[in-house]
């Protein structure tokens, strides 16, 4: 299936090794787009280049996207609904997490030579479900999707294109009155909302801290597509076709038989008029650049899971950790999933490894710890006592973590993972937790929907 060599895992979770594989699988994977060998340049050229030759095209009709993610567990699928966030009143959209500054204008240097969100900032939002939930919930049960493909992990993406304008209005009244918290894409999210800075206001936490940046209501948006003939299911799982929509400007990496389609708003501007179809204005493009592309998903049932990050301090040995600070008992040598569970049961407060001894830390001494909301955060009590200012390696499993500790001669810090209520109760009183704490699963598939800039009418 094409359309699977064409996307790829979020950068940010993609190794070397991994990269050197995707992007030799196929010359027009989103990798080369997302992590360009050659710099943000040849990115934007390459991307230049696939909306000439029609690997792109845009379509006409304006519309919104239910995105649904399955995992192979027994979870309820992730659920959403893709759009573009105008950067402007009324709607508060909240970080968690603080940022590192070189990240920041890493993703800033490829969003402005590219004019494009090449990836999706998730929103998580809080609230009963409403309207929108349950349209998604009807369209996923009743309609075909117009893209569907099951990733390496076995999570399965589909998406479902809504242009009926009764429908996209009520997602959008629905929406307009939500608050969200950034789920994923903190470094993107900052790369589109704050101005460079030589001082790289990013590294600071109060910096961070003023990011905390202001969406509004939703409308539907232009997409770019993969062309062919409109409306028929494509033998990859999507959709042929190559209209053109109006709107913020999204699209959708596929290949030429499979459609990828018209992503719509999260954004003050509302749909209208008929759209040129070509490139668009500088001035409108210029416009477009103030709106993110996002997936927003409710924080209950439908809503992504948290899990830790775990810290690695490489060349550290477990008698040279420094642990005054806590209650410490050496323990017997445990698998990965006996450690996963303890830590799922929040049995220890942190579990410290080298890969053969393990030590469990209890009853930390909190009284250095700021901002005093991390004194019951575990993943900030490591950050704070453990960590400091020395070098971290982060692994996003036990397992990964305990290998890297025994590749690196370093000691593994394992934390439980922070309970969704607790990032949104964080966020919404503007604590920010420390960087690198969470990760929500599962994340959207790179390429599946982009948003160019160009495509603004």
């Amino acid at each position: 299936m094409r359309l699977a060599a064409y996307t790829a895992p979020a950068y940010d979770l993609i190794e070397p090794a991994e990269r050197a594989r995707l992007t030799s699988a196929d010359p027009r994977s989103i990798v080369h787009l997302t992590l360009p060998t050659f710099g943000a340049e040849d990115a934007a050229a390459r991307l230049a280049a696939w909306r000439a030759d029609g690997t792109f095209t845009v379509e006409r009709a304006a519309a919104l996207y239910v995105y649904d993610l399955a995992g192979p567990g027994p979870e309820p699928s992730t659920r959403g609904w893709v759009g573009a966030v105008a950067l402007a009143p009324p709607t508060v959209v909240a970080p968690h997490e603080a940022t590192v500054a070189a990240v920041v204008a890493d993703r800033r240097a490829l969003r402005a030579a590219t004019h494009a969100d090449l990836e999706p900032v998730v929103f998580a939002h809080g609230g009963p479900p409403g309207p929108a939930a349950a349209l998604a919930a009807q369209i996923v049960a009743a309609r075909p999707p117009d893209a569907d493909l099951t990733d390496d992990g076995g999570v399965r993406h589909r998406l479902w294109r809504v242009a009926d304008p009764a429908e996209v209005a009520t997602v959008r009244a629905d929406l307009a009155r939500r608050h969200a918290v950034i789920a994923d894409g903190h470094h993107r999210w900052a790369a589109a909302t704050r101005p460079p800075d030589p001082a790289g206001p990013g590294d600071s936490p109060a910096a961070a801290r003023q990011a905390a940046m202001r969406g509004a209501a939703v409308t539907p948006a232009r997409a770019a597509s993969a062309g062919g003939a409109a409306g028929r299911p494509g033998p990859d799982g999507g959709v042929s076709g190559g209209a053109a929509s109006r709107g913020a400007g999204s699209a959708r990496a596929a290949p030429p038989d499979a459609v990828v389609g018209g992503a719509a708003g999260l954004g003050a501007a509302s749909a209208g008029g008929e759209g040129s179809g070509g490139a668009g204005s500088a001035a409108a493009a210029d416009a477009a650049a103030g709106w993110v592309l996002a997936l927003v998903v409710p924080a209950g049932e439908h809503g992504p899971q948290v899990r830790a990050i775990h810290r690695v301090l490489p060349g550290t040995t477990l008698d040279q950790l420094d642990v005054r600070r806590f209650r410490s008992a050496e323990m017997g040598r445990l698998t990965a999933a006996e450690a996963e569970e303890l830590l799922a049961a929040a049995t220890p407060l942190v579990l410290a490894t080298d890969g053969e001894r393990w030590r469990w830390l209890t009853e930390p001494d909190t009284a250095a710890v700021t901002p005093t909301a991390w004194r019951e955060l575990p993943v900030g009590l490591v950050d704070v006592l453990l960590v400091g200012e020395r070098a971290v390696v982060l692994r996003h499993s036990v397992a990964a973590a305990v290998d890297e500790a025994r590749r690196s001669g370093g000691v593994a810090l394992l934390v439980p993972a922070t309970p969704t209520a607790t990032v949104l109760d964080l966020a919404a009183r503007g604590v920010l937790m420390p960087r690198k704490s969470t990760f929500f699963v599962p994340k959207p598939r790179t390429g599946l929907v982009l948003r160019c800039f160009a495509d603004q009418p």
